[in-house]
């Protein structure tokens, strides 16, 4: 039954779902959850910083094409996490920094992928973008280079996929889970915490800087183009806290500020634990809450180093957009 659930060329992996009664049960459905949680992981982070494209190539006078799924980071641990749990990809250093995680073999991304995308299925407009893709893997099958109007079909399918991405969600997606939105947040999410600088009552004053600095306000969001607005609504309904905002032009962002809505952030990360550097970001987070309160000086200067270490730490993946990081 589960001997196609996982891909790969572990031969343990391979014996548990060829002969799971050699597993205890709980033991055997762990593996099935533990799997589960990584690919819904996985999704949503291809649904932030994931990109699906059809290729073509020219040899000569001859036309091929290829689907590729393609991730771009600047962290390259992040990329090999991806790889572990997908098992296929290559993952390559750009001449800008960034590392570039791609699959670009059709007979691995019809194998491995396909399958991982059709049960778990994409919440973004990436999934329009993989219904697209099945179309051009169909055609592919018997596809050969002096068909012509093949070669018209998949170009006009070329087309459509990048359109696609410009293209706003009619729906609102209902089939989010937890480990999706840890695997979207990890991608797209921002934890941001800066100084209050409060003025005193009388004369409009600005307090002293060691008193100021004990106040702090903080921002956990998700940013997204107005394509994904109905994705943000989708999130906001599905924790049942924070507000949608207006950040810029066509930019819109889930976010909260109050700590009233702190407790289902801090129980779902407990649960499902970020897996990229925004990790150490939410655990330094934590240490603010926890002497947020107290005004002896020793934890004053403490709580000042991690308010520093928050605008210290924010790092290229913040601020440059999804779109210029995934070009091709």
């Amino acid at each position: 039954m589960f001997k196609n659930f996982i891909h790969g060329d572990n031969s343990q992996e391979r014996l548990v779902f060829k002969n799971p009664q050699r597993l205890h049960v709980k033991q055997y459905v762990k593996l099935i959850i533990m799997y589960t949680e990584n690919y819904e992981w996985v999704i949503g982070f291809i649904d932030g910083d994931g990109f699906l494209d059809l290729e073509r190539i020219k040899n000569r006078d001859r036309f091929y094409y290829r689907p590729i799924l393609s991730i771009t980071q600047k962290n390259i641990k992040m990329l090999y996490k991806i790889k572990k749990i997908l098992k296929i990809g290559r993952i390559t250093k750009r001449s800008d920094g960034y590392y570039h995680y791609r699959v670009r073999n059709r007979r691995l991304f019809e194998q491995y992928l396909v399958p991982i995308f059709i049960k778990y299925p994409f919440l973004s407009n990436k999934k329009l973008q993989f219904k697209l893709i099945l179309r051009c893997l169909r055609i592919l099958k018997d596809y050969t280079d002096q068909d012509s109007q093949k070669q018209r079909c998949l170009n006009q399918i070329q087309i459509w996929i990048r359109e696609a991405r410009l293209r706003r969600l009619k729906t609102e997606p209902k089939n989010l889970s937890q480990t999706w939105l840890v695997g979207f947040f990890d991608s797209e999410g921002c934890i941001s915490v800066s100084p209050l600088r409060a003025r005193g009552a009388s004369g409009g004053k600005q307090q002293s800087s060691k008193e100021a600095s004990l106040k702090w306000r903080f921002v956990i969001k998700i940013s997204q183009s107005k394509t994904n607005y109905l994705l943000l609504v989708a999130i906001r309904d599905f924790l049942n806290i924070g507000q949608i905002y207006k950040e810029r032009s066509n930019i819109y962002y889930w976010g909260s500020h109050s700590f009233k809505d702190l407790s289902k952030l801090k129980s779902l990360f407990k649960k499902y634990p970020l897996k990229s550097e925004k990790h150490i970001q939410w655990i330094r987070f934590l240490k603010l809450l926890q002497i947020k309160d107290d005004i002896l000086k020793p934890n004053q200067k403490k709580l000042e180093r991690l308010i520093l270490s928050f605008q210290k730490s924010k790092t290229i993946e913040d601020i440059v957009p999804t779109t210029l990081k995934n070009v091709e």
